[in-house]
């Protein structure tokens, strides 16, 4: 649950919160490249610069939903996908 620490798949425990915006920015880069899309023009598409793209999945830092909406808009997806997988692994234990 976001704010207890929780064991992630790894065996490692972190704060709830923290895991599910470390999931979030791994969704996001694994289907930025799944569409062949780099940093940059992901970037130039949503209007932020790169490294603010790499910020984000790389887990550095914490990201608004309105960036994150920008995001989900330019590689065409429901933001909802971005916390799927985190309901379902919450719903595992």
């Amino acid at each position: 649950m976001p704010g207890e620490a929780v064991e992630t798949p790894r065996g490692e425990y972190k704060d709830g919160a923290q895991y599910a915006l470390e999931m979030i920015g791994e969704a996001i880069a694994i289907e930025r490249q799944r569409r062949g899309i780099s940093q940059r023009a992901l970037a130039e598409m949503t209007g932020l610069s790169q490294p603010h793209i790499h910020r984000i999945e790389a887990n550095v830092g914490v990201t608004t939903v309105v960036t994150l909406l920008k995001v989900t808009d330019a590689l065409g997806l429901d933001v909802s996908v971005l916390f799927k997988a985190y309901e379902a692994w919450k719903r595992s234990d």
